[in-house]
């Protein structure tokens, strides 16, 4: 298994970073690797290092069976920037935090302009194609964007990438906490399925 996270430089604890070094973010990949314990994990910043390891592992290593793509989402966005490192504001005191990841979220719309590498979105299809990326993956792989709302709508982030890839895509609808994730293993320690829902609420966040 591999699992991409986000690289964070700045050493503000920020609501962008701290989303993916809090302590429960930590436990849940903690937890992940103590049951499949071959699981590679790689820091990146930009679109073009997730290829190029994709590529490396399954050349090195032999086809992947499941991954994790961590970044803070949009319907359309998967981004690696540590977008702080622009921000004016670092407070630690993040009072609402949908407000904070929508402002934020803004931020990354402008700077996508200038610095698009740094996303992963729906207009890197071609990329991705040219890539061939899908070879270096087992017919049975699943994908988990570990990230906000790249599920939802009809032209998504995760549509996107499974028609790219044609393997399992599993995403979420609405804005993720990682106590809203459930992951399935079968009797041999295998991934059989994850799903989303609210942990408060119940709602079904996933998008399959």
């Amino acid at each position: 298994a591999l699992i991409f996270l986000p690289r964070y430089e700045d050493v503000v604890q920020t609501l962008f970073s701290t989303a993916f070094t809090s302590k429960s973010c930590s436990i849940f990949l903690e937890l992940f690797i103590q049951t499949m314990p071959n699981t590679l994990v790689y820091e990146i910043e930009n679109e073009d290092q997730l290829y190029n390891y994709i590529e490396q592992v399954g050349k090195e290593k032999g086809k992947i069976s499941f991954m994790i793509i961590g970044g803070h989402g949009t319907e359309s966005s998967l981004n690696f920037l540590d977008m702080f490192e622009y921000a004016e504001d670092k407070t630690k005191d993040v009072k609402d935090f949908k407000e904070q990841v929508n402002k934020k979220l803004d931020l990354i719309e402008q700077l996508k302009k200038q610095e698009e590498k740094y996303d992963l979105d729906i207009n890197d299809k071609e990329d991705m194609i040219k890539r061939d990326l899908k070879k270096y993956l087992k017919e049975s792989a699943m994908i988990f964007l570990l990230s906000c709302s790249t599920g939802e709508g009809e032209n998504n982030l995760a549509q996107m990438i499974h028609d790219v890839l044609q393997r399992t895509v599993i995403a979420s609808k609405k804005i993720l906490c990682i106590l809203d994730i459930n992951i399935i293993y079968n009797k041999y320690r295998q991934i059989k399925n994850i799903i989303l829902k609210d942990h408060e609420t119940g709602e079904d966040k996933t998008l399959e």
